[in-house]
Formats: structure tokens, C-alpha cells, sequence
């Protein structure tokens, strides 16, 4: 692209197509007039300022739309820059790419999608209850091994009302507890990550 400056307006005196999302590859010469000779020359596209090399500069990534292309000159005097030219600003417009700038964001699971994952966490919950009856002793069992025991050992005694379901020993249930409880820590590590949220 071809642009005059003057110091009173930008103007584009030979247009070349830019789509969006394309960068580093759209160049910008300039004709500038002598008063600008020995100033710090700057482009800016829509805000953005490039800093000329000698009378030419590559544009930025531009979204899709117009572009205020404007141009202003400055001096550095004790250390503070001063703006000398400021012309009024040329505009073009950039066509749309193939390129998207804002790609789609991975969308959250939906709310069915995440009951989905609830049901599998209590079904693999009650999954660990039935696998941790199997470990537990039967009433009879617990009664025939108070009836024997031949030590001091303290041992927890049964309800006299309890049936003959399976009752569990303290140590019994203190390592299968411990062992569902690591495992459902596990389960909930994955729901979290697959919900993409802090599991409590």
C-alpha cells in the first residue's frame, strides 16, 4: 500500500487488499513531506502504533473493518518527546480471511452431560458397598469367635436384636473404608476435570 502525508492529512494513493488475521506480510511506503525530514515518524492502524523504517513499516493483524491509518511526527527534546505533525487520518477497510480471531471456546459440558457423570459416580459408589460387604463377618461368624476367643483381646460385641446379616468388624470396615475413599477421591479428580471445575 502507497500512502502520501503531508502535514495536514494521511492519504492512500495506491491500495492494496488486506484480510483479517494476516500479519507481517501488508506493507505501507510512505511519501512524506521535508517538514517531517529529521523527526521520529510513526504509523498508527486503528491505535496501534508501528514505527517507520526509513519511509516504510508492516502493518499489524487487523481485525475485519475499517482502519484509521494515521501518521505523526515527533522530537525528543531533554529527554521528553514532543509531537510535531499530527495529520488528519486516511481509512481503508480489511476484508474478511479465513482466519478467525476469536476461535469458538470449547463449550462446557451441559447439564444432562454432567448428570451423566453424577449417575456414574453413585453407581460406582454402590459398586464399592456391595464389594465391601464381602469383607465383612457374618453375625454368626462375629458370635462363634466371642464365644472362642481365649485372649484378653478387646472385641466390639453385636447388637443381641441384630439378624444374621453381615455385620462388619471395626478393622474391617476401618480398611475397606479407607480403600473406597481413596477410590472415590480418584472418581471425583475425574468428574472434575471432565466438567472442567475444582472437585470439593
Amino acid at each position: 500500500m502507497e500512502v502520501t502525508v503531508t502535514k495536514d492529512k494521511v492519504s492512500i494513493t495506491a491500495f492494496t487488499p488486506v484480510h483479517e488475521g494476516e500479519y507481517g506480510v501488508n506493507t505501507c511506503t510512505f511519501t512524506l513531506p521535508d517538514a517531517f525530514a529529521g523527526l521520529d515518524v510513526t504509523a498508527v492502524f486503528n491505535g496501534v502504533a508501528v514505527p517507520l523504517t526509513g519511509s516504510a513499516c508492516t502493518m499489524p493483524a487487523l481485525r475485519r473493518g475499517d482502519v484509521l491509518l494515521g501518521v505523526y511526527a515527533t522530537r525528543t527534546v531533554d529527554g521528553e518527546i514532543q509531537v510535531v505533525y499530527s495529520p488528519v487520518p486516511a481509512k481503508f477497510s480489511v476484508t474478511a480471511g479465513s482466519f478467525t480471531a476469536d476461535p469458538a471456546a470449547p463449550q462446557a459440558p451441559t447439564l444432562s452431560e454432567y448428570e451423566q457423570y453424577c449417575l456414574m459416580l453413585r453407581d460406582y459408589c454402590a459398586d464399592q458397598v456391595t464389594a465391601a460387604s464381602a469383607s465383612f463377618y457374618t453375625k454368626a461368624e462375629v458370635d462363634a469367635a466371642l464365644s472362642q476367643k481365649a485372649t484378653g483381646t478387646s472385641v466390639n460385641t453385636v447388637n443381641a436384636n441384630s439378624d444374621n446379616a453381615h455385620v462388619p468388624t471395626a478393622l474391617a470396615v476401618e480398611n475397606r473404608c479407607r480403600a473406597v475413599y481413596n477410590e472415590l477421591c480418584g472418581a471425583l479428580d475425574a468428574v472434575g476435570a471432565l466438567v472442567g471445575g475444582d472437585t470439593p
